[in-house]
C-alpha cells in the first residue's frame, strides 16, 4: 500500500510537470480540415477559413466567409488541432459538447469573432472571401505570430497564453471610396444561435457578448485601444455589431472568447468586467 501511494504520487508529479511544460498557445496551418488555419491559447480556440473550403462540394463546402470561428475549451493546453484531427480520423464530431474542446459556434455569413467588414459612404457593407494565403511568423510555447492575406487586407494575429484577447492588425491593400470604413464585427444574432446578452461600449471601445447554457455558455468580445476609440458602431443587416474606423488607415484591435463551463468567467458581469478593464 505505502509503494502504491508513492507510486500515484510520483505518476501525479510527472503529469503535472509534463502539463505545465505543455505548449500554451498554437497557430498552424491544418490542409487536412479544408484549410484551416487555427490559433489557440489557454481560453479558446479559434480558426479562419481558406480557399478549399469555398469550393463547391465534394470538394469543399461553399462557404465562403472571412468570419472567425470559436472553439470552446475546458483546459488551458493545446488540444484544438488534435481534437479535429482526430475526428476526422475516428469519424465523430467535434460540434459536440465534451467539456474539453469543442466546436458550438456558428458562424457561416456572419463575422464571428473579429471577422473584418467594410461600409462604403452609400452605406452597403463589403465583406472579403476566404484567406488567400497564410504563413506563421513566429511560434513558442507561449507565444504565436501569423499572417493571413485576404483580398483587400493582411491580418496579423499574435496570440499570447495569458490572455483569452488576440491582438490584430489589419493593415489595408486595396484603395476603398473616399469616406468608407472598416473594422471588426462581433456576431450577436440569435439566427445563428447567438441569442445571448451584449454590451457595447463605444466610449471604452468594445463589445462584448455573453451566451446562456442553452448555447453552451461561450462568451465572445473585440475591443480598441482606447488610444484609437471607433469612429462609430454599427449594426450590419447579418446581426453582427461592428467598431469602425477610417478605411484608409492600419487598424488594431483584439478579439477573444472564452468559455463559461471552464469555470474562469462564470457570469456575463464577470466576463464584461474582464473586458472593459483588459482595455485600460
Amino acid at each position: 500500500m505505502i509503494f502504491k501511494s508513492i507510486f500515484s504520487i510520483a505518476c501525479v508529479a510527472v503529469i503535472s510537470a509534463v502539463m505545465a511544460d505543455a505548449p500554451k498557445v498554437d497557430a498552424r496551418y491544418l490542409p487536412e480540415r479544408l484549410d484551416d488555419f487555427c490559433w489557440e491559447n489557454p481560453f479558446c480556440g479559434m480558426r479562419a477559413y481558406g480557399p478549399k473550403l469555398a469550393e463547391p462540394r465534394p470538394i469543399g463546402q461553399g462557404l465562403v466567409t472571412s468570419g472567425i470561428d470559436v472553439f470552446n475549451k475546458g483546459v488551458t493546453n493545446v488540444v484544438m488541432v488534435e481534437k479535429i484531427l482526430r475526428s476526422l480520423k475516428e469519424n465523430f464530431s467535434y460540434h459536440t459538447p465534451d467539456g474539453i474542446c469543442f466546436d458550438s459556434y456558428t458562424v457561416g455569413a456572419g463575422r464571428g469573432c473579429g471577422g473584418i467588414a467594410r461600409r462604403y459612404p452609400d452605406g452597403t457593407w463589403h465583406y472579403d472571401g476566404n484567406w488567400k494565403e497564410q504563413r506563421v511568423l513566429e511560434k513558442t510555447d507561449t507565444k504565436a505570430v501569423f499572417e493571413l492575406v485576404y483580398d483587400t487586407y493582411i491580418l496579423r494575429g499574435t496570440v499570447l497564453s495569458d490572455t483569452p484577447f488576440v491582438k490584430f492588425e489589419a493593415t489595408p491593400t486595396a484603395t476603398l471610396p473616399k469616406g468608407s470604413l472598416w473594422g471588426p464585427g462581433l456576431d450577436i444574432s440569435p439566427e445563428r444561435g447567438h441569442d445571448g446578452i451584449h454590451k457595447i461600449d463605444p466610449l471604452a471601445g468594445y463589445a462584448a457578448h455573453y451566451e446562456p447554457k442553452s448555447a453552451n455558455w461561450t462568451m465572445s468580445a473585440i475591443r480598441l485601444d482606447l488610444a484609437h476609440l471607433p469612429d462609430s458602431v454599427a449594426f450590419d443587416d447579418k446581426g453582427c455589431v461592428y467598431l469602425l474606423t477610417s478605411a484608409d488607415k492600419k487598424i488594431v484591435f483584439y478579439a477573444g472568447a472564452a468559455w463559461g463551463g471552464a469555470g474562469v468567467f462564470t457570469t456575463a458581469e464577470k466576463w464584461f468586467n474582464f473586458v472593459k478593464e483588459a482595455g485600460k
